[in-house]
């Protein structure tokens, strides 16, 4: 019987998922290539289907997303190849419709903006020339040859990928139509339009202006804020068309801080009621449906309306939609006193809520040593059935458990944001669950389990949303070189990224979590660890050629951090207490382990300096955990 190991991959996948200014255009664009890769995948017989699973095409949890790689076993694969173009064609061309069909119901529609030049057929041309449709195919005619031909396929894929076809593109519109027409004489110059550019990916030429000042859209732009999913996929839940905001994710610790109080529930009913009866211009709603109950905390007073945004809570968001005049300069200095009113009442300590959240992006690690030991396509199956029901699992458990909002979970990867005080909680849980999920097949194919490395970015609400998962990728992108590892690094609009590695087979979680707990309670006190970082500027191991002489150095600075613990004091009730022997032993105990776990062996001084990461990390996490913390006395009398 004739047959063939087929391989389909669509693309483009993080350039294009990625290229974003809101949390929408970020879910959307992942969304849309996940729908299209379930779209090519059945109309392959389930039956010849090994990634994904035939069966897992026809769940109904709308959190599950499907990889941008199809892997089947067909008797005809240039057939089954005709039959995936034309789905994946018959898509695009959906795409392009529902758009044109939705722009020519807005009044406001884009064709007012260049009347002489054809958009419809520029939005057209940006969105075919978007997406990608790959193949390759080797024959496979035994069983026994799987592993072999498995191989072969992915040689000839990665050929395909390298040699991918470049053409000029066919939507760059430099002149208006009636002068594309004109004949000029071969020794004149035809005039040139400059076209304006996409301020989201900075190349597509724009149709249409966004609705904040100086956006500039693409089609492809469009794709993302404009069509909705239940639009393409009608078995998708109507209303469930968008996606919480950076702003709502960092405002949940103080969501859930305010909500543990009546009093203080009444305090945001009234500052709502407030808001309202001077005309605020409310704009952002969360999602309808089940999917985000667990972060809806935001109630809204009038029945039946959607919850608020948390974006509502933060001044430098309040009434940034109003128009730079001088009545609403006026109007949204009330807007903000309500706000500072709400925030003085009833906030702890008078505080504003942390400005940060976090985006998590986890991938396995030695997935491919797994995937090489597999000679059976049948065991092949078996881990795409496993590595599916870990995304099934760990998208679940994110959002319900852990308040997160997840982008992508499908295969070994996970994209999601989180607030700060269920971020080291959950990154350590799906490590573990992906190790649960990889273990049966690992140990039955005698291989090492795969593991599960996790990079966080702790970016503001504020920062460009494009740097902020780049950032997370780049933490990614460390945490794949040691593997089975955590990486977090933050960015402080205010001073310089800090980076912290750690490897979940180590005790590097517990450590953090450790101090994440003693800077929330202050039993820490601030000034060691400035203290600390000023000793370190006094001396410059580059300088320090003689080896005796920097190990004499290095005695120097590990008694001196000895001195500073020791002296240091924290305040407790309006009292100074010396720090305990128990928390000096333990913050000695977590200096050992950076000394032995150092970031950069070349230099002596380098595991203090991340022993000083991990604090500033750690105080940050707290900053929101302090909110559900009672204050404990962890010192001795001066």
């Amino acid at each position: 019987m004739n047959r063939s190991l087929l391989l389909i991959a669509l693309g483009p996948v993080q350039e294009f998922i990625e290229q974003a200014r809101r949390t929408r255009d970020v879910w959307f664009g992942s969304w849309v290539l996940s729908h299209l890769s379930k779209k090519v995948a059945q109309t392959l017989p389930r039956e010849d289907l090994i990634f994904p699973t035939g069966k897992s095409l026809d769940s109904s949890d709308k959190r599950l997303s499907y990889s941008n790689q199809i892997l089947a076993i067909v008797p005809d694969a240039k057939t089954a190849i005709a039959q995936a173009r034309a789905a994946f064609d018959q898509e695009i061309n959906s795409f392009v419709a529902q758009l044109d069909a939705l722009l020519k119901k807005d009044q406001q529609s884009i064709y007012k903006h260049y009347p002489e030049i054809d958009k419809p057929d520029q939005i057209k041309a940006q969105l075919v020339d978007l997406f990608e449709f790959q193949y390759a195919y080797v024959e496979f005619h035994l069983d026994q040859e799987y592993a072999q031909q498995r191989k072969k396929l992915y040689q000839l894929y990665t050929a395909r990928k390298n040699t991918r076809n470049f053409s000029s593109i066919t939507w760059e519109q430099t002149l208006p139509r009636h002068e594309r027409e004109l004949e000029f004489p071969r020794n004149q110059r035809k005039p040139t339009i400059r076209s304006n550019k996409s301020s989201l990916d900075g190349w597509r030429t724009f149709v249409t202006n966004g609705e904040k000042s100086g956006e500039n859209l693409s089609a492809v732009d469009l794709l993302k804020r404009e069509l909705k999913p239940h639009d393409i996929d009608t078995t998708y839940p109507e209303g469930l068309d968008d996606f919480p905001s950076t702003s709502h994710m960092a405002s949940l610790a103080f969501a859930e801080h305010i909500n543990q109080s009546p009093l203080a529930r009444e305090g945001w009913d009234r500052y709502i009621r407030n808001l309202r009866k001077n005309n605020y211009p409310f704009s952002e709603y969360l999602p309808k449906g089940e999917r985000f109950k667990k972060i809806a905390l935001f109630p809204n007073t009038e029945e039946h309306e959607r919850l608020f945004d948390g974006s509502i809570i933060f001044e430098s968001r309040l009434g940034e939609d109003l128009n730079n005049t001088e009545e609403n300069k006026q109007l949204l200095k009330v807007f903000r006193s309500y706000l500072s009113e709400f925030i003085a009442a009833y906030a702890k300590d008078k505080t504003p809520p942390s400005p940060y959240y976090a985006i998590i992006a986890a991938d396995g690690d030695k997935m491919g040593d797994l995937i090489d030991s597999i000679t059976d396509v049948q065991i092949h199956r078996d881990l795409s059935k496993a590595v599916t029901s870990f995304a099934q699992a760990a998208a679940q458990i994110l959002e319900e458990k852990y308040q997160a909002a997840v982008i992508y979970a499908g295969g070994d990867d996970v994209l999601a944001l989180l607030p700060l005080h269920t971020l080291l909680e959950a990154t350590k849980k799906i490590s573990d669950l992906f190790v649960e999920y990889m273990k049966p097949l690992a140990e039955q194919q005698g291989v090492s389990t795969p593991t599960l490395s996790v990079g966080v970015a702790i970016v503001h609400h504020l920062e460009a949303l494009q740097d902020s998962l780049q950032l997370a990728r780049k933490a990614e992108k460390i945490a794949k070189k040691p593997r089975n590892a955590l990486v977090i690094i933050l960015s402080k609009r205010n001073g310089s990224d800090k980076t912290i590695v750690g490897k979940w087979s180590t005790s590097f979680h517990k450590n953090l979590t450790a101090l994440v707990d003693a800077h929330a309670q202050h039993i820490i006190p601030d000034g060691f660890i400035f203290e600390l970082d000023e000793l370190l500027k006094r001396f410059d191991f580059n300088l320090i050629n003689d080896p005796a002489e920097r190990q004499q150095t290095l005695t120097i600075i590990e008694s001196e951090t000895k001195r500073i613990l020791k002296r240091k004091q924290t305040q407790h009730a309006g009292q100074a207490l010396f720090l305990t022997d128990e928390i000096v032993t333990q913050l000695h105990n977590i200096i050992a382990y950076c000394a032995a776990h150092t970031s950069n062996t070349a230099k002596p001084d380098q595991y203090l300096r991340d022993f000083i990461a991990m604090n500033l990390v750690a105080r940050e996490l707290a900053t929101v955990q302090a909110l559900f913390e009672a204050a404990q006395s962890q010192g001795v009398p001066q």
